[in-house]
């Protein structure tokens, strides 16, 4: 697979303001969680223990062995892309979108819709993702059957919001094995790969598995996938997220999924953080 990786000079800055972010919500949603604060204070170590920040000197320390396990096989790679200049839809005339139900929003709000092609199902889970049915404009398909059928520069895949009852360590490691067909199928693409959405406090009031602790789990589960496999990370819950971790009523439509503006908005985020094919 095509991977364009960038030099490792910047990478502790945007090393520290991911930490920062994580840190943020956790010591805010500590308060929202009396009593089950340090459950996501844990949580938000867990990304945390992979990394290594810089030295006072400004030299680049050695990482952790949980850094080095995870960054070895793509050396100076890191998953995080910096904002840049926003592309337009031409940029993703030689994409494929492959999700759930939140990935199938994007596609019908947003001009992207026709430009793209979408492997789509509302139920896709990262487990019945090479065997369940996929609607396309030739017929019914299967998403490795179509992925084989035609060649992308780029594949975007969301998926996650219907596994989140699977441990988080349990659900990566299948997922992982997912982008690696998916990887063989497509050698030549830039595969980017967008979080695991927040959901609204009333949602995870209804479904307990949506909670912010446990989507952070999953979130930080598949940022080490990423960074071990050479995938890019597209921080969708980070840009989602209220201070507490979760989906602000006025942005969803039923504690899920978002409203057409903000599909819009999500839209924007994906074009301003690209990598050249």
């Amino acid at each position: 697979m095509k991977r364009k990786h960038k030099g490792r000079a910047d990478i502790w800055i945007r090393v520290i303001a991911l930490i920062a972010t994580l840190a943020t919500i956790g010591a805010v949603a500590y308060v929202q969680f009396s009593g089950t604060g340090s459950k996501l204070e844990e949580a938000v170590t867990n990304l945390e223990s992979g990394i290594t920040t810089p030295s006072d000197s400004g030299t680049e320390p050695a990482p952790s062995d949980d850094a080095e396990e995870a960054s070895s096989s793509y050396s100076g790679f890191f998953p995080i892309i910096d904002e840049s200049n926003p592309v337009d839809k031409s940029y993703f005339e030689d994409a494929v979108f492959i999700g759930d139900s939140l990935l199938n929003g994007l596609k019908l709000n947003t001009e992207i819709g026709t430009v793209a092609d979408w492997l789509v199902n509302d139920d896709m889970t990262v487990g019945s993702a090479e065997r369940i049915s996929i609607s396309t404009p030739s017929g019914s398909t299967t998403l490795m059957d179509a992925l084989a059928a035609k060649k992308y520069a780029k594949v975007y895949v969301m998926m996650g919001i219907n596994d989140l009852t699977a441990p988080a360590k349990d659900w990566a490691a299948q997922y992982e094995e997912l982008l690696a067909d998916i990887a063989k199928a497509q050698p030549d693409a830039i595969m980017y790969v967008m979080a695991v959405m927040p959901a609204s406090e009333q949602a995870v009031a209804r479904r307990e598995s949506l909670g912010v602790q446990n989507i952070v789990a999953h979130n930080q589960a598949l940022f080490k996938v990423l960074w071990a496999n050479g995938y890019y990370y597209l921080d969708t819950w980070g840009q989602f997220a209220d201070l507490h971790g979760y989906l602000a009523s006025e942005d969803n439509t039923d504690g899920i999924h978002l409203t057409t503006a903000k599909y819009k908005e999500m839209y924007d985020y994906i074009c301003g953080r690209t990598i050249e094919a």
